[in-house]
């Protein structure tokens, strides 16, 4: 869930995917999910490099935002064989204003039964055109005998 809710939320750019042919939809998946990897693989070594600091941790978010930064300014980078631009994006990742909490705060408000509702109004003793019978009563008693005619 967590894959899917990041790909959908955070890395894809467009609210469907872009191609029309099958095959041009598989690749365009499979670069969604290399690049989702490639992001992780970022997170997971910028964590490593200090102790007791969990990769789920850091900001899925802001690591999109400076590798994809990093991304364009790569090429610029890569001629200045003496800049550590490397060491800088992996410092960057875990900067203290974006590792999240090690816990959770509590909820503000706390998870409770919602009551289900009806589109419809729900039916009333008075609203029936019929007066229903008495459930005490059975059904003898509303049967009426009639007296017996003399003639017969």
């Amino acid at each position: 869930e967590l894959v899917y809710d990041e790909l959908q939320e955070h890395q894809q750019s467009s609210a469907c995917l872009l191609s029309k042919t099958v095959p041009t939809i598989m690749q365009e998946v499979w670069a969604l999910l290399l690049a989702h990897y490639a992001v992780r693989a970022w997170m997971m070594r910028s964590a490593s490099q200090v102790d007791g600091l969990d990769a789920d941790r850091l900001s899925f978010t802001h690591a999109i935002t400076v590798l994809g930064t990093a991304l364009t300014l790569g090429q610029a980078c890569a001629c200045f064989p003496s800049c550590d631009w490397r060491g800088g994006i992996l410092r960057e990742l875990r900067t203290a204003s974006h590792v999240l909490p090690a816990q959770r705060r509590g909820r503000s408000y706390p998870r409770v039964v919602k009551a289900s509702s009806c589109r419809f109004c729900t039916k009333r003793a008075q609203d029936l055109p019929v007066l229903l019978p008495d459930p005490k009563k059975t059904w003898k008693d509303y049967i009426l005998l009639l007296p017996a005619s003399p003639s017969g």
